[in-house]
């Protein structure tokens, strides 16, 4: 493919990176400083909030602009003009769901300050676009050129990360509605217990499944974070941890940064494009959080409605290489027609979705807020502003508080969920009150000296919240490991979001070496021994958890076949579901089952020897599937620690094959509400979006090794620590 890009590792040094911004004639007030770590991290002091918002823009421009590129492809449906016919399943969905809707809306009722700060923020980006010297080696492989953005564009960003985590389970059930196994199933999730998790999910087939695997690159479907009070910790003052679990994508969703003007002064996590801190701390409080897990979603049955109270639009999309396509979408005052999509249609009837994320909502203000926050009461006004994602928010201040709430916008339905996904028309009265973070249950300074999340039930609240939450496993093992330290430190921190127990495990293990004891046969004696001795931990240098998970995949396809199987790997608490059948299955049948799975899971410890031979972490460049080229932009391929239910998540369906982790713990934060200047990041991968860069996956030595980098808030240690500084110019 003769003048392809074809990237050559850590070939393009810092100072050349640096050296491509433009420092002169920038949309500035006055002039503004940016100071550079090793890692490409900058810290921004400006003397107007303007100029911060335009070096903002600049900044993220410069280390993102291909990932943002094709951010803005995505949440607008446009992935045909970069990738051919190939998209077109997608760009179906895409433009049905219709993401920015309220995008409009959201931008005609912005105060006059955020306006003005969002406005800023795209005059430096603009700036970037127009200066930047090179394209990214990604535009010529798209066909992309430069392209100005707009402040609806930074709008429409904030809906990509919200869409509705149900949305993944709806897809992966709504085909076969009909069928008795799949009904039951459902039913078996709302109960009291019912937990999923969207990370066991695999890929998919088809559409949906290229779907499902391009919206969880982008949002924030999982996470831990916890908090701990003065009482508890070895500093005297509060501390806030977080780890965030997305796609293990290149580059990375998350962006480090820190900056000062007169009214913002701040450091943590920023999603490109998104001009605030969704996860870090200032000089008073820190923050972060967990997806809620939300039911920001109902599916309406439309059979009765009359052909007059639906409309149709004709989207036109542009399809590289063959011109331009065209397919009518039909609406509803219910929402989006999805039983349209071909993937639904097949079982007839007639369905609309209804997404809170269709109405306008203002997250940029709010996370505005949030980010100048100086107490709780404050910090708690901000995450009324908040609807989706719905996200459980922590908090930690420097005054010894902490807490935790609820940031979404709901419908007022009743608490317990129907038996059916599809609701009737009538069920739409519940829209007509919306609930907010205020109207909904918090922690404040529990007498534990702790509050954690970890994507679990939220306290039991009026109306319906969600219909489906992680299990308990993380969160109860977080709350284990904090209570049982008087004291709280960094280094117990930075142990806990590596851990790797499962503590479930262990009574799984005993049942499962039971029923092996049970076959009276050598290889199934043998697997009992090498299990007898596990410890729960998933290591990747041992065998034991191999033995586990290989044993738990035949046992599942014995006992309920592939079709099922692969729904439970579509709903989270997949092992939870396999657990509770060990239970309930005739002992003549599991005894049938088990001797099924020896010879399997025989096979597949002759195999691999490890855990980590089988389940591995490949943080993959997002060209990395392009065919003959992909390889070139593979970066790292190895044996993961961890699993979908440890604090350091790695995710992963169920499976005897060798396979990555669909999500892991992608950026990990800590503060110490002690000193400004103890704080801690690192990303999975690094800061730079640039193909040669070498700070694209630098920091990834450092997450293996459980390392940081330290990002202070005073100016004056940043001149100090950050050897690289810059002025930009009007």
């Amino acid at each position: 493919m003769p003048g392809i890009f074809r990237p050559e590792p850590d070939s393009i040094d810092l100072r050349a990176r640096l050296s491509a911004i433009p420092r002169g004639g920038l949309p500035l007030q006055q002039p503004v400083s940016v100071y550079w770590n090793r890692q490409q991290v900058p810290f921004i002091e400006a003397a107007t909030d303007h100029d911060l918002a335009v070096a903002l823009g600049v900044v993220h421009l410069h280390l993102r602009w291909a990932q943002l590129e094709l951010m803005r492809h995505v949440v607008h449906g446009r992935l045909s003009a970069l990738i051919g016919p190939f998209g077109l399943g997608m760009d179906r969905m895409l433009r049905t769901l219709d993401l920015p809707k309220a995008v409009p809306a959201i931008a005609a009722a912005l105060p006059d300050d955020t306006r003005a700060w969002i406005e800023a923020f795209v005059a430096g980006m603009n700036h970037a676009v127009r200066h930047l010297p090179a394209l990214p080696a990604e535009f010529r492989l798209l066909g992309l050129t430069r392209a100005p953005w707009t402040l609806a564009d930074v709008l429409a960003l904030t809906r990509l990360a919200a869409f509705d985590v149900t949305w993944m389970v709806w897809l992966a059930l709504l085909p076969g509605r009909t069928l008795e196994p799949v009904t039951a199933l459902w039913r078996r999730l709302l109960g009291e217990d019912a937990t999923f998790d969207i990370g066991d999910a695999r890929e998919g087939h088809g559409t949906a499944g290229r779907l499902h695997a391009a919206l969880l690159r982008f949002a924030r479907v999982g996470s831990n974070s916890w908090t701990v009070a003065p009482s508890r910790s070895a500093s005297g003052a509060a501390w806030m941890a977080n780890d965030t679990h997305l796609s293990p994508l290149l580059p990375n969703l998350w962006l480090i940064a820190g900056y000062r003007s007169p009214s913002h002064h701040a450091a943590g996590l920023m999603v490109p494009g998104v001009p605030a801190i969704l996860v870090g701390r200032n000089p008073w409080i820190a923050w972060g959080g967990t997806n809620l897990h939300a039911a920001s979603s109902d599916l309406f049955d439309i059979a009765d409605l009359p052909d007059s109270a639906i409309t149709t639009r004709v989207e036109r999309i542009k399809v590289r290489g063959m011109g331009e396509r065209t397919m009518t979408v039909r609406d509803s005052a219910y929402g989006p027609i999805i039983s349209d999509l071909p993937r639904l249609r097949k079982r007839g009837g007639r369905f609309a979705l209804r997404w809170m994320g269709h109405r306008p909502s203002d997250e940029i203000t709010g996370l505005l807020g949030m980010n100048r926050a100086r107490d709780w009461d404050s910090f708690r006004a901000a995450l009324n502003l908040i609807g989706v994602p719905g996200q459980n928010i922590l908090f930690a201040g420097a005054d010894g508080r902490i807490a935790k709430a609820m940031a979404a916008h709901l419908p007022l339905r009743p608490p317990s969920p129907t038996l059916s996904p599809l609701l009737p028309r009538e069920a739409a009265v519940a829209w007509e009150t919306t609930l907010r973070s205020e109207d909904l249950p918090m922690v404040v300074d529990p007498p534990e000296g702790f509050v954690a999340s970890a994507n679990n039930r939220p306290p039991a609240s009026d109306a319906l919240v969600g219909y489906f939450f992680s299990s308990d496993q993380r969160i109860e093992r977080i709350s284990a490991l904090l209570a049982a330290e008087p004291k709280v430190d960094f280094g117990l921190l930075a142990r806990m979001q590596r851990d790797s127990f499962v503590p479930t495990a262990l009574p799984m293990r005993d049942r499962l070496v039971q029923l092996l004891r049970a076959q009276r046969r050598a290889a199934a004696t043998h697997l009992a021994e090498q299990l007898q001795g596990w410890d729960g931990h998933y290591a990747a240098d041992t065998v034991q958890p191999l033995i586990y998970e290989v044993l738990l995949y035949h046992l599942g396809l014995a006992l309920r076949g592939k079709r099922m199987l692969r729904l439970y790997s579509s709903v989270w608490n997949t092992r939870g579901l396999l657990a509770h059948d060990l239970e309930t299955t005739a002992p003549t049948r599991l005894e049938q089952a088990m001797r099924r799975a020896v010879p399997h899971a025989t096979r597949a410890v002759r195999r691999f020897h490890t855990w980590g031979a089988m389940h591995r972490l490949e943080p993959r460049h997002v060209m990395a599937g392009i065919p003959l080229l992909g390889r070139f932009y593979r970066f790292g391929d190895w044996g993961a620690n961890g699993g979908s239910d440890t604090v350091m998540k790695t995710a992963h369906g169920l499976t005897t094959r060798r396979h990555h982790a669909t999500l892991a713990s992608t950026a990990r934060h800590l503060s110490d509400m002690s000193d400004m200047d103890r704080n801690w990041f690192v990303l999975l991968g690094g800061q730079d979006g640039w193909i040669g860069s070498t700070t694209l996956v630098d920091q990834t030595v450092l997450w293996r090794q459980g390392e940081y980098v330290q990002v202070p808030l005073r100016t004056e240690t940043i001149a100090r620590t950050f050897p690289h500084r810059m002025e930009l110019h009007p």
